[in-house]
């Protein structure tokens, strides 16, 4: 496993930073065994994985900015523009993916009609740490990217990838 994809592994669940020659990590406990073999790895490559994370928190982000919201049922939100947005608050800001929205994240659940529906995805998102990633149609079993494409019955599905 290289460092690259030991970093992401963790940033799935958790949150990983470099801070003074070390690094921190955080996830939940019950993870624990299936990071262990990216925890191995980084261990291994400790000083390549504070490189790689200090020179991704270090990078200016010029022209990029991220919105942080409160909101009063799901807490701390950040609207970003992309997923290298997202990577930077999470490793930055030691956030969990489920409190970060894209901007391809949002127009996909702005096309959610039912208020209550948007609601519980958004919970979902939060509470499984995950993030959108697409709508599809339930008539035809055929993937519709960021459509929120809905049957004759008005039903949508929603695909969810955890990270």
């Amino acid at each position: 496993m290289t460092v690259r994809e030991a970093i992401l592994q963790i940033q799935s669940v958790g949150t990983i930073r470099a801070e003074r020659g070390k690094l921190q990590l955080r996830f939940p406990e019950p993870e624990r065994a299936r990071l262990e073999s990216a925890i191995e790895a980084l261990r291994g490559e400790k000083d390549a994985a504070l490189a790689t994370l200090s020179a991704s928190q270090g990078k200016s982000r010029a022209n990029k900015s991220a919105i942080e919201l409160w909101h009063d049922g799901m807490g701390r939100l950040w609207i970003v523009a992309d997923e290298e947005d997202a990577a930077a608050i999470m490793t930055r800001k030691g956030v969990g993916r489920g409190a970060i929205w894209t901007g391809p994240e949002i127009e996909c659940i702005a096309r959610v009609v039912d208020p209550t529906l948007r609601g519980a995805i958004a919970h979902f998102k939060k509470t499984l740490n995950g993030r959108a990633t697409e709508f599809r149609k339930d008539d035809e079993h055929e993937s519709k990217k960021c459509r929120g494409a809905k049957n004759e019955t008005n039903d949508t599905t929603h695909d969810w990838e955890p990270r």
